[in-house]
Parts: C-alpha cells; sequence; structure tokens
C-alpha cells in the first residue's frame, strides 16, 4: 500500500526553482513521486524543470530574466535556444502576444477605407487588418469596379485592362466579403447567372467561377478566420 502524500511545504516553489530533484528529496527527506506531485501541484513541470542527464540545469536566477529576449538570454548564459525554451516551459512561462493591437481610432476610420486603403493607411499587411475588421465587427467600404464580360475574359489572359467604370454603391456584407477576396487577389466582380458581368446582378463571379451571395460569403469568412 503507498503511502500518501505530505502536504507541500510553503518554500517548495522558491527551492525547486534552484534545487535539482535529487537536492529537494535531500532536502524535503521524500522520494521523487512526492518531488514531482509538488512540482504539479505549484504548476510546475516536473520532467522539463529537472534537466536530463547531460543537459544543462535551469539557473538560479532564470525566473527573473525569463521575460528577456531569446537573443539576449542565449548570450547570458552561453547557451542555445533549446536549453532558454526547456527552463520557460519549465516555469510555465507564456509568451506574450506579438499581435498588434487595434489602433485607437480604428473604429472610425476604418469603416471609410478600403481593406487595402486601410493597410496603407495604418502600414499594416492585409491579413492583420482583416483581424482587426473581425475583432471590432466592422466592414471595409468598397468602390466597385464593373467591367464587361469581354474585359473580363481579356483581363483573365493576362492582357491590357481597359478603362473600367466605377460604381458606387451601399456597402452590404457581400461586398465586404468581395472585397476580403479582392485583398487575396482574386478578381471578384457582381454577374448575371450566365457569368456575364452586370452592376445589378445577384450573383458573383470569383475568377472563372459563378456563385451566389452565400457561397462567396462562405468563401471570404475562410479567409476571415485564418487572419483571426
Amino acid at each position: 500500500m503507498s503511502m500518501p502524500i505530505p502536504p507541500c511545504p510553503a518554500d517548495f516553489t522558491v527551492n525547486a526553482l534552484q534545487m535539482s530533484r535529487s537536492a529537494l528529496r535531500r532536502h524535503y527527506r521524500c522520494g521523487a513521486k512526492t518531488v514531482d506531485v509538488w512540482c504539479k501541484e505549484r504548476g510546475l513541470n516536473p520532467h522539463v524543470l529537472f534537466a536530463p542527464d547531460g543537459k544543462r540545469a535551469m539557473p538560479a536566477d532564470f525566473v527573473q530574466n525569463a521575460h528577456l529576449p531569446m537573443v539576449q538570454l542565449t548570450q547570458m548564459y552561453s547557451v542555445g535556444s533549446n536549453p532558454i525554451t526547456r527552463w520557460r516551459r519549465g516555469i510555465g512561462w507564456v509568451e506574450p502576444s506579438r499581435k498588434r493591437e487595434v489602433p485607437a481610432d480604428f473604429d472610425r476610420i476604418a469603416p471609410t477605407l478600403t481593406l487595402t486603403q486601410c493597410a496603407q493607411r495604418y502600414t499594416a499587411a492585409n491579413s492583420t487588418v482583416k483581424r482587426w475588421y473581425v475583432e471590432r465587427g466592422l466592414t471595409p467600404a468598397v468602390s466597385e469596379v464593373v467591367i464587361g464580360r469581354s474585359v473580363a475574359t481579356i483581363n483573365n489572359m493576362g492582357r491590357a485592362q481597359p478603362a473600367a467604370r466605377v460604381i458606387d454603391r451601399p456597402h452590404g456584407p457581400q461586398d465586404a466579403a468581395a472585397d476580403i477576396l479582392r485583398s487575396e487577389r482574386w478578381p471578384v466582380y457582381r454577374c448575371k447567372e450566365t457569368g456575364r458581368a452586370d452592376a445589378a446582378g445577384k450573383w458573383w463571379r470569383v475568377g472563372n467561377v459563378v456563385c451566389d451571395g452565400d457561397e462567396l460569403l462562405a468563401r471570404a469568412a475562410k479567409y476571415a478566420r485564418a487572419a483571426a
């Protein structure tokens, strides 16, 4: 019958971050299993905290320095990135998110700009701007370029594009979806069911595919989720 695990000592965390498993066993006069249980109770990973044979143990002052950049830590302790990563895991350190925060004036400015214009204004990647739109529940503005069937065919062949006619229209969910797809370099415009360009059409042509509004929204949602 196994003996019950005694309560974790009050000073265990401090000692666990500075001593080896063997030293802890001697200090508390307990077995390795007890040390591992106490580690888990205090949110420490014993399999990472205590270095395997041949690997350098975590320095005593690493806890205070774990937040420093990787390059600085490798120079400070004269090790590669792997030991630093292992030590960070051992103390449960989580790297802060590097995602760029939404600008303060985004809610006011963003709805008046297309996705491309917004990316230029904030000097940000399209994927970052799309994430901001999703996080704030906003949609970009769009000026829809409507071209004739012959022009669309020529464009798909990679030839020069004649002057296009720009039409301003109310910006709805499907227009926002079209703008997202355009930012991913898809040629998108309204059309008839046959695929012929039509500014008042209820269908959409995405590349060589003709789809309805629901399918257009579904296609754009895939890119929006990827950017989130």
